[in-house]
């Protein structure tokens, strides 16, 4: 039975919710777990059916509509593991003493690290004894280690990087309210950080691999990086120039190959940036003679139907021709601006270039 009832908040998660309800009907958190499943279903149900359930059942115990509309990252687990944090909480301290204990639903985003109110890192851990921040540590309000208030907890204060804005602008908009729009933006920003971290590290040395032990700090390094790439066009192609110029000084001579950890991103729009700067790239790059691009690799990355495009080549370019399948890379731009001056005319099928 519960006595006390809170009113949701509805910049709160749903988890916080449920462990408030703990905590204000003095629940020990785990006899507060137990209870839950054995009246709905686990409170770790990772199940959107689960999920559905458990807030049906809090929403009948409380009385409380609002129940309803909080969000709950949970619910995504099985299409979004990756862009939510499941292991540990972050929670700006703070926002969680002003707040009056609750988790805003915007910590609950991997890729957000920096407090939007305080311009201050999230923390994950305990900042005088390195535990990280539980369940059960948001239920006492205190470190299960060290007993450090978490409402003490230090923090540095530090200038957002462009995800974290972008999280926080998106949800001010009502983003938590679209399920499908919240999942293709998380979608959009885990590929452009997949993408362009092999830019910012190219030495793949760097901590972003080890994601066990990559700190707030370090994610927040990393996604800064990566926001001046997404943000400067011109520092972008001039990063990607280099990455490939020491691709070609390591003895590779086609430009697939050289990019080919970027492949799977210059096709179908998905970094439209990094595609961007990879046309500008072909039309800039200081080639020479030996360096060659391939006729599928180039109607990838600029959307062309594959036979169409090599058609086109024997046709108008047999001269450039390598076994039908590549050209040389310092003729490929002259190519595919011919190619598409051709398809604005009408005569893609007609030999009309000497």
């Amino acid at each position: 039975m519960l006595l006390t009832k809170p009113i949701p908040d509805l910049n709160e998660t749903f988890q916080s919710y449920v462990i408030r309800l703990a905590r204000f009907n003095h629940y020990k958190f785990e006899h507060w777990s137990l209870y839950l499943s054995q009246e709905s279903v686990s409170y770790r149900g990772r199940t959107k059916s689960d999920r559905d359930q458990l807030s049906n059942f809090v929403h009948q115990s409380t009385g409380m509509d609002d129940v309803l509309q909080l969000f709950d990252q949970w619910m995504f687990f099985e299409e979004g593991k990756l862009y939510f944090d499941y292991k540990a909480i972050k929670i700006c301290p703070a926002c969680f003493a002003a707040n009056k204990n609750k988790l805003l639903a915007k910590w609950s985003f991997r890729n957000y690290v920096v407090c939007s109110e305080h311009s201050c890192l999230l923390v994950d851990s305990c900042t005088n004894c390195g535990e990280l921040i539980t369940e059960r540590c948001i239920h006492s309000l205190r470190c299960s280690k060290c007993d450090f208030s978490l409402e003490d907890l230090s923090n540095k204060k530090i200038e957002s990087d462009y995800f974290s804005k972008r999280i926080n602008e998106l949800i001010d908009n009502g983003l938590l309210e679209e399920r499908d729009v919240l999942i293709d933006e998380l979608s959009w920003q885990h590929r452009q950080i997949r993408a362009m971290s092999f830019l910012v590290y190219q030495d793949d040395s760097k901590f972003w691999r080890s994601k066990r032990n990559y700190s707030i700090e370090q994610k927040h390094e990393h996604q800064s990086a990566i926001g001046k790439l997404l943000e400067n066009p011109e520092l972008l192609l001039q990063t990607l120039s280099a990455y490939l110029e020491s691709k070609f000084e390591q003895g590779e001579t086609d430009l697939g190959t050289a990019l080919i950890k970027f492949n799977r991103y210059l096709a179908n729009e998905s970094c439209p940036q990094l595609i961007f700067a990879a046309k500008k790239l072909i039309n800039s790059f200081p080639f020479d003679e030996s360096q060659t691009a391939g006729i599928i690799w180039l109607s990838n990355l600029y959307n062309i139907e594959k036979s169409t495009f090599k058609n086109f080549v024997q046709l108008n370019f047999e001269c450039l021709l390598f076994k039908n399948r590549v050209i040389s890379a310092s003729h490929a731009a002259k190519v595919i601006d011919a190619y598409f001056t051709l398809e604005q005319l009408g005569a893609l099928g007609v030999n009309t270039i000497n």
